[in-house]
């Protein structure tokens, strides 16, 4: 469930936690033995007592609620909860090259080795004479040759 979606059900459900505690009644009938006495109500300290902790409690769930709800649309708008990138992330798939992976092999640079093989460069094809796995042999990049089967398959 999304956090609009909870926000509206949990203020809701304060709400009407609230009109209910509102609506509580906090005194209680006294019996009397003089008949001018009878029926006589007066406040129960107990019942004021309940009707504040529920009054409490309400106004928690309700403040949760606008929260959540608040919340939820400021996310939802800026696409967080999609897992959305903003516009202003948003940058062309870059083209790399067997020059590009090479350069990366005799640098030793696994991150830029990473983005470059994970961007579908064909690796079949090879640097040259020889292959990618060849080429970071000839370096001694174990982790980018690693990198390099596990992509093409091995």
């Amino acid at each position: 469930m999304n956090m609009k979606i909870s926000g509206m059900v949990i203020g809701a459900a304060g709400f009407v936690m609230l009109m209910i505690a509102m609506g509580m009644d906090t005194s209680v009938v006294v019996d009397s033995a003089y008949p001018s006495l009878t029926g006589m109500r007066v406040n129960n300290l107990g019942l004021i007592s309940d009707k504040q902790n529920y009054t409490l409690i309400a106004v928690a769930f309700l403040i949760l609620g606008v929260l959540l709800f608040g919340f939820g649309f400021v996310a939802s708008k800026s696409g967080a909860t999609r897992g959305e990138i903003s516009s202003a992330q948003k940058q062309e798939p870059a083209h790399y090259s067997a020059e590009d992976l090479m350069r990366a092999i005799a640098q030793g640079d696994l991150f830029e080795a990473r983005k470059i093989v994970d961007s579908g460069l064909d690796l079949t094809k090879g640097a040259g004479a020889m292959s990618f796995v060849e080429y970071a042999d000839l370096y001694d990049q174990v982790e980018i040759k690693e990198l390099i089967l596990m992509n093409q398959g091995f």
